[in-house]
């Protein structure tokens, strides 16, 4: 006949569980006792190990949490005071979260039993019930890391908006400390952390004396996110974080694409929404849009609507030149001087680099109209130009082409002259001879619009007789004047 045998652990099976070493030893002398058949013995030290490693954990938490240093501080006056203090340390656990409910009343009985084990006049425990008073103390204490849940998630939150000098003010530090302490806390308090501590955080936002505490909270938060992933929560769940602290999740979503995409469409929506809805007091979250914008993450509807934004906002917003292309066109097509001078302004203020982010058509474009701004003698515009003429390194070929083309022939190649405007760039032509070339060969083909005047046309000769380098455009002016100043009965 098969005799079917039911495995017993064996006390030393759940050895290879625990995590610190610093939990092992009392262990450890519970597996050499029950071996002997000392299974009181090994009861006891069971417990021990129990009792122990909650008491490490709560020294462990006091470096961070007051109220774990206070609780380390009661148990160690019970114990200078010899008294036990094994149940208010199971208490202190329980409350303090280091445990939850079920396994606070699993420990209780293998406590209580301890006590019963602990006279010798009472019986002694089963191998079974050794081995079942282990199985507990390791699964619930000795082979879980210190987690921490919602009362010190509280008392973290509170000491990271209350006390400025709680972390060192830099990003580098609390991404670290964020790093750290985020695989400390037990997952079911994430979304605790995180609804509690953003919440706050859209509370001081309005505060101006407290936005480095804010700022502190927007790098912890991102870190923590980066770290334990966004899975704690569902899109629909995330969608209602958005919206109830907008703020906070702008600074936090639109700046990591990967943590954007991982929250769900509809709080995307919701971010973009506020951002557009809000661009006029608060331009900043227009700048945070615009790394969205530029990924193309933004909807048809979205991108139109930013697309044109107000230049004032896009200013104030600081935008890069090739997101505020469109509102620097505009403004500088006004034929308004204020409008004209904030988009040069707003160009100026942007390394000139940036220009080369634009393609060619947007980059001959813009050059083309900041010449026709000095024309109308924009002074922002003006400036611009006399600078450019003596300083023109970083800027793209293509721009500059556009910019000196503007003063002879309009996009559709017409002749016609802007004399004020290039004037102030004519020097250009040394440093770009291939530019000087390309022109020569356009005004072959350019048709003359008949709006040239002869004193127009005379004071631009004069403009490049002073220029001896020029004389290439001197001569063919000379030789073109008839048929670039032609009247339309003349061209017929």
């Amino acid at each position: 006949m098969r005799i079917n045998y039911i495995y017993m652990p064996n006390l030393s099976d759940y050895q290879t569980e625990i995590l610190a070493a610093e939990d092992k030893p009392l262990f450890d002398e519970a597996v050499i006792s029950a071996q002997g058949g000392a299974l009181r013995g090994a009861y006891i030290l069971v417990w021990l190990s129990c009792a122990e490693s909650l008491k490490r954990k709560f020294k462990e938490a006091a470096t961070r949490d007051n109220r774990a240093f206070q609780i380390t501080t009661e148990i160690e006056a019970r114990e200078a005071s010899r008294q036990s203090a094994d149940a208010l340390i199971l208490k202190r656990a329980n409350e303090y979260e280091l445990i939850d409910g079920v396994a606070f009343q699993k420990l209780t009985y293998v406590y209580d039993m301890r006590c019963v084990y602990g006279h010798p006049y009472e019986s002694a425990p089963t191998e079974e019930e050794l081995i079942s008073a282990a199985s507990v103390v390791a699964t619930e204490v000795l082979k879980k890391p210190t987690l921490y849940r919602k009362t010190y998630v509280e008392t973290l939150i509170e000491r990271l908006t209350t006390n400025v000098d709680f972390l060192e003010q830099s990003k580098t530090s609390v991404q670290t400390y964020a790093r750290d302490i985020s695989v400390r806390i037990d997952p079911s308090s994430y979304r605790h952390l995180a609804n509690v501590y953003s919440s706050k955080l859209e509370t001081m936002y309005n505060d101006p004396s407290l936005a480095d505490l804010v700022r502190r909270g927007v790098w912890f938060l991102t870190e923590f996110l980066k770290t334990v992933g966004t899975s704690f929560v569902t899109k629909a769940q995330w969608h209602e974080f958005v919206l109830g602290s907008p703020k906070i999740s702008q600074m936090i979503f639109l700046s990591n694409e990967d943590l954007y995409n991982a929250i769900g469409r509809r709080a995307n929506d919701s971010l973009i929404s506020y951002a557009l809805t809000n661009a006029a007091t608060r331009p900043t979250g227009i700048k945070r849009l615009e790394s969205a914008y530029v990924a193309g993450r933004l909807s048809d509807n979205q991108k139109q609507t930013f697309e044109s934004l107000d230049l004032g906002i896009v200013k104030a917003a600081r935008l890069k030149t090739n997101t505020a292309y469109n509102a620097i066109i505009t403004g500088l097509k006004s034929h308004t001087w204020s409008p004209q001078n904030a988009a040069v302004d707003m160009l100026n203020s942007n390394d000139r680099s940036q220009i080369s982010d634009l393609d060619d058509s947007q980059q001959e474009n813009l050059g083309r109209n900041i010449l026709q701004a000095s024309q109308g003698d924009a002074g922002s515009a003006n400036t611009y130009l006399s600078k450019l003429a003596t300083d023109h390194s970083g800027y793209p070929t293509v721009f500059i082409k556009g910019v000196l083309f503007e003063g002879f022939v309009n996009e559709s190649n017409k002749f016609r002259l802007k004399n004020e405007g290039v004037k102030r760039v004519l020097v250009l032509f040394n440093a770009y001879p291939e530019i000087l070339e390309e022109l020569l060969n356009q005004l072959d083909a350019a048709e003359p619009t008949g709006w040239t005047s002869t004193a127009e046309y005379d004071e631009l000769i004069e403009e490049v007789i002073t220029i001896p380098e020029l004389s290439s455009l001197l001569e063919y002016l000379t030789q073109n004047n008839t048929r670039l100043r032609a009247s339309p009965e003349q061209q017929v």
